[in-house]
């Protein structure tokens, strides 16, 4: 698919084929965008000692870094405005210390360094503080509010810029970096987003706020939670049933958000999803965090 005309309840292939739908559900994903910061492209390309699990290219090369690591600067790094599950960026850092600690005995010679743009380690306090914790007892150091803008692989050297515009450039040995994400341009470049580029639907129902024979689930719909996999696997039930009673309903109304469905002539809500999602953080070989939150922050832990 390479274009979108719901006012016609069409799709358009880079083909030129034309699909037509009664109901069209959302769900490529997000896009990585590498461009931002300056240098990664190439760096990643060359393999010059940077490294992300974010690429299906890059990914299987990133255990070779860490294993072939004996001393030197290991820095891990996630953008402000990361996009993907939060606690990602931090499982590959966490499991490659206790490797360094428990496996190849050079813990002492590396030094880790987890730098965020973000001002906690997790955007829900209680966690934010376990992990920080974490952090602490092990050696991890902790750089907030700092943003990766810069990479020269060939000569390790990644540059950083602070809030107050300040840069720093760092030497390293080890640079796994958490690149940029944000919608597909299927999306973003059509109709269908909102003013960010994700699919505009209603954060409950997922269904579209003007095309309502359109729904959309996972990391390209614009909700206010953490895009995962568990998150998907709370939406997308909520997804077929909204589409089936909307298949179902006698006198569908067109205008999203006043839809109800009959059964049995009593009216019935459409489902509602209230912002599940969950994030396991790696913290060590056998060991994790399991996040678990709803829309605003609130937990909704189904593990004891």
């Amino acid at each position: 698919a390479s274009k979108r005309a719901p006012s016609r309840n069409r799709v358009v292939l880079d083909n030129g084929g034309v699909l037509e739908y009664e109901y069209l559900v959302l769900a490529p994903g997000m896009e990585l965008d590498l461009s931002r910061i300056k240098g990664l492209q190439e760096a990643l390309d060359a393999h010059d000692g940077v490294y992300t699990i974010w690429s299906y290219n890059q990914a299987a090369h990133v255990w070779d870094g860490i294993r072939n690591l004996t001393s030197g600067v290991a820095l891990f790094t996630q953008p402000k405005q990361s996009r993907g599950c939060g606690g990602a960026p931090q499982k590959i850092m966490w499991l490659a210390e206790d490797f360094w600690r428990t496996k190849t005995l050079v813990r002492d010679a590396v030094h880790v360094e987890f730098v965020t743009g973000r001002d906690a380690l997790f955007p829900i306090p209680k966690y934010a503080k376990s992990l920080a914790d974490i952090g602490a007892e092990r050696g991890v150091y902790v750089d907030y509010d700092t943003e990766l803008v810069a990479v020269d692989g060939p000569r390790r050297l990644a540059t950083f810029q602070q809030p107050s515009g300040m840069r720093v450039t760092r030497h390293f040995d080890l640079l796994v970096v958490t690149p940029h994400m944000g919608p597909p341009a299927i999306v973003r470049d059509s109709p269908l987003a909102a003013g960010n580029g994700f699919a505009d639907v209603d954060i409950h129902t997922l269904q579209h706020a003007k095309y309502p024979r359109v729904f959309a689930l996972g990391d390209c719909a614009n909700l206010p939670t953490s895009k995962t996999a568990a998150a998907i696997t709370a939406q997308a039930p909520v997804v077929v049933f909204n589409i089936l009673a909307s298949m179902g309903k006698k006198g569908f109304s067109e205008t999203a958000g006043q839809e109800r469905i009959a059964d049995r002539g009593k009216p019935l809500s459409l489902a509602r999803y209230d912002g599940y999602s969950s994030s396991p953080i790696l913290t060590r070989r056998g060991g994790l965090i399991l996040a678990e939150f709803k829309y605003g922050g609130g937990g909704k832990e189904t593990f004891p």
